[in-house]
């Protein structure tokens, strides 16, 4: 197979964000949801329970969803997620490769780093 190594436009990039957060935001739901009624099935009838540990899980489980998604098709032979791949767009390095899993690991762990100590830097 073919592969172009142009950049996909804005639109593109989008729409193919768009699809995955849709994905991802409806697998978290159902999981939550799962979790849920698992976990506080007899006092589910109270509502604000309810609320409060729906947005507690969910806050918990899409990140965690969100990572596992974007992570593992990138590094496959798929080289996108699904939303990229319905538009085209394929996940390459600078070298034209596949990405490879450890260097993925180390800046999503990067990532996360900043993304968590956020509140510890002081500007």
């Amino acid at each position: 197979m073919e592969i172009n190594d142009k950049y996909a436009g804005f639109w593109r990039r989008f729409s193919a964000l768009i699809i995955d957060y849709a994905i991802v935001g409806i697998i978290s739901l159902l999981l939550t949801l799962w979790f849920i009624n698992h976990t506080l099935g007899p006092l589910l009838f109270i509502g604000i329970i309810a609320g409060f540990s729906l947005i507690f899980f969910f806050s918990l489980i899409f990140p965690t969803i969100c990572l596992i998604y974007s992570i593992n098709p990138i590094t496959s032979k798929w080289q996108g997620t699904l939303g990229k791949r319905i538009m085209g767009i394929y996940v390459i390095n600078r070298n034209g490769m596949e990405q490879n899993l450890p260097k993925l690991k180390c800046w999503v762990g990067v990532f996360l780093f900043i993304l968590f100590h956020l509140d510890h830097l002081y500007i």
